[in-house]
């Protein structure tokens, strides 16, 4: 897929070559790229469950910074594969839908979504502004997969001022407030409306004809998770049999 170009650029390029080398000289074992984006994922699995796993076993295989150069391969899989203009122009929907309800109600309106919905809808608002490239620094780069962690959250927040009906809006991610692109912070309902204006929405016009592919579904998180269950169902068991 078109996508997954400049992920496995990098998968085969020199950083992760010489990686590969390098831990599969030192372990005793002949490894391959993939592989250490395995134990990358393992050991993020064993460090978010700690009530499970006294140490991380497959955190101690890598050394110094080892883990930045794969987290930069996640993280391209991350960006190229949900900021697809697809999904970063279907989030102008749910960006109408947010406005429409603070124009014309009080209180609150929730939803409840992934990484996949959140990370598209930034980019949408202009909160991301740096393409995720291969040409970008481990570390010095505006993206990182992290931004939407666990119980990650974005919301608008309406206010009015006592002696004036207008609306002003602050927007936060993850309870921390961030600025739309070219407007003070908090900002003009009314100018968030003129930014994006409910005309520039087509969502049946992103989506039709788009056909349903299963290896799309086989996002990072999907395959963490499998790993998650395979290692509670090993640990069961080492358990129930020891």
């Amino acid at each position: 897929m078109v996508w997954q170009a400049a992920p496995n650029n990098y998968l085969k390029g020199s950083k992760m070559s010489g990686l590969t080398k390098k831990m599969s000289s030192r372990l005793g074992v002949t490894l391959s790229p993939h592989d250490l984006v395995t134990l990358h994922i393992l050991c993020a699995l064993e460090v978010a469950a700690p009530r499970l796993m006294t140490s991380s076993q497959f955190c101690s295989l890598f050394q110094d910074k080892e883990l930045y150069i794969t987290a930069f391969y996640l993280d391209l899989m991350r960006y190229h594969g949900k900021m697809m203009p697809e999904a970063v122009n279907s989030s102008c929907v749910l960006l109408q839908d947010g406005l429409s309800f603070l124009k014309h109600n009080r209180g609150a309106s929730l939803k409840f979504a992934h990484t996949e919905t959140i990370f598209p809808l930034l980019e949408h608002i202009g909160h991301l502004t740096e393409p995720m490239t291969t040409a970008r620094s481990l570390l010095d780069r505006e993206f990182f997969g992290d931004i939407t962690p666990l119980g990650s959250n974005f919301f608008m927040v309406a206010m009015e001022c006592p002696e004036s009906s207008e609306r002003i809006v602050q927007t936060f991610l993850n309870e921390k407030p961030i600025e739309f692109p070219n407007c003070d912070s908090p900002c003009k309902l009314d100018k968030i409306l003129e930014m994006f204006p409910e005309e520039g929405c087509d969502f049946v016009g992103v989506c039709e004809g788009r056909g349903f592919d299963l290896y799309s579904c086989l996002t990072i998180e999907v395959v963490a998770l499998s790993i998650l269950v395979i290692v509670l169902i090993d640990l069961i068991r080492r358990k129930w049999f020891s």
